[in-house]
């Protein structure tokens, strides 16, 4: 456990998750975790950004809107969790990073030990 102090109130006692090497994706919003998830899927093809789209939409039950998505997806280029490439003219290739793919996997870990104890540590991992 650990104490912090914000502007916005009191201090707060929150408990500190178990350390996993890399730290788990937690910084990020729902769509930018689905956005990793998806290219995870289909990162030997070095996917468009239409097909991370299609992808995204076929998995989600929300509605994925086009700028939201190029939004969270550039999002994501800017602060180093996703490579891009130039395939062509006009289309770009996008493949995780190998920190990115590491700390998603360690943000798999993180969540079956949050749902399920111990046990995925035990069994080794997700």
């Amino acid at each position: 456990m650990y104490t912090t102090t914000t502007d916005f109130g009191p201090r707060r006692t929150v408990r500190r998750p178990t350390t996993f090497d890399p730290a788990p994706l937690t910084e990020l919003s729902g769509i930018k975790l689905n956005i990793l998830f998806v290219l995870s899927q289909l990162d030997e093809s070095r996917p468009s950004g239409r097909e991370i789209q299609e992808a995204v939409r076929a998995q989600c039950p929300t509605d994925v809107k086009h700028g939201r998505f190029y939004r969270n997806l550039s999002d994501l280029v800017e602060d180093g969790y996703v490579d891009v490439r130039p395939i062509d003219g006009r289309t770009n290739g996008y493949r995780l990073t190998e920190e990115t793919a590491r700390r998603l996997h360690a943000h798999i870990r993180w969540q079956a030990q949050c749902l399920f104890g111990g046990a995925a540590d035990a069994e080794g991992g997700a």
